[in-house]
């Protein structure tokens, strides 16, 4: 294998990397690049013989400034190049900026994965990922929706904290389980907060009596219009609330210009997949996603 070496692009380099790239991988990245999510100082090249060979990406949402992501482009330079190098060298800069942890995705049937664990990453869970051309209304006699904002921040992480209670999503669990329910609560928020969103996304679920039962919290992730967060209380359960929320957001949403809703959910948490496919949601891949903490 030839030596290689490795760099942060710069401005001047985008051109150069827009030529190499498939137009699916240079459509990603230029999404990245539009939405503030990654800069050309966190996009690292890798060169073998003086020619581009790799290129990874760190990316966050849009206003919080750490990485949070690594992305990697395929469908462009063929080269030979030390993987293990480049994801060290873009795990350095990661570390350098003061990212505590970062995550790496990559499709079912990958065969990268001992490169990913020689980097220091570790399994972390696998995913599907469903989209939607529009949520379907179950229809929901008495209940109602209400925007986010008309509540006190206070009353939606106590919201967000009361229907990530007996959750199947893995991540939940370990967050709620190592910070405790309030503050996972308060993290999530404060993601999503850092994502670009429109307020009248935001949903909040109300009882007949105007309790609140439920949220869901849609952004625009990494350019992409995917359901943030959603989550019913535990007894409240079972009677369409999830889909209801997913309706009334939608409405917003398409009338924003958007014609397709994207929605992640844990392999395990089989309800969050009903409830979806319930809504008009198809499955379209399964995913690992790696998390390393730096």
């Amino acid at each position: 294998m030839e030596r290689c070496t490795y760099r942060f692009a710069r401005q001047s380099d985008l051109q150069t990397i827009r030529s190499e790239l498939s137009h699916e991988a240079w459509n990603r990245l230029s999404k990245l690049l539009e939405f503030s999510c990654t800069r050309p100082e966190w996009i690292i090249l890798g060169f073998a013989a003086g020619s581009l060979a790799g290129i990874l990406a760190l990316a966050t949402h849009t206003e919080f400034g750490l990485p949070l992501e690594l992305f990697e482009f395929h469908g462009g330079p063929k080269g030979k190049i030390d993987s293990l190098g480049l994801f060290h060298f873009a795990i350095g800069k990661a570390r350098s900026l003061g990212s505590r942890e970062l995550f790496y995705t990559v499709p079912e049937d990958s065969v990268q994965t001992e490169i990913i664990s020689d980097a220091g990453f570790r399994h972390w869970r696998n995913v599907m990922r469903f989209e939607s051309n529009g949520p379907a209304d179950p229809g929901a006699p008495g209940y109602r929706s209400a925007q986010a904002s008309d509540f006190d921040r206070t009353e939606i992480i106590a919201l967000i904290e009361q229907t990530s209670e007996l959750s199947a999503d893995s991540q939940i669990g370990f967050y709620r389980q190592r910070l405790g329910g309030m503050a996972d609560a308060k993290m999530t928020l404060e993601v999503m907060e850092f994502t670009e969103y429109d307020p009248r996304w935001w949903r909040v679920a109300l009882a007949p009596s105007g309790r609140s039962i439920g949220i869901v919290l849609p952004v625009l992730a990494f350019g992409e219009p995917v359901i943030g967060f959603i989550g019913v209380k535990p007894e409240c359960r079972g009677r369409k609330i999830a889909s209801f929320l997913l309706a009334a957001a939608w409405k917003f949403m398409k009338h924003a210009g958007y014609s397709t809703l994207y929605a992640e959910a844990d392999q395990q948490n089989v309800s969050m997949h009903r409830g979806l496919s319930a809504s008009r949601f198809t499955l379209q891949c399964r995913k690992q996603e790696w998390r390393l903490e730096l």
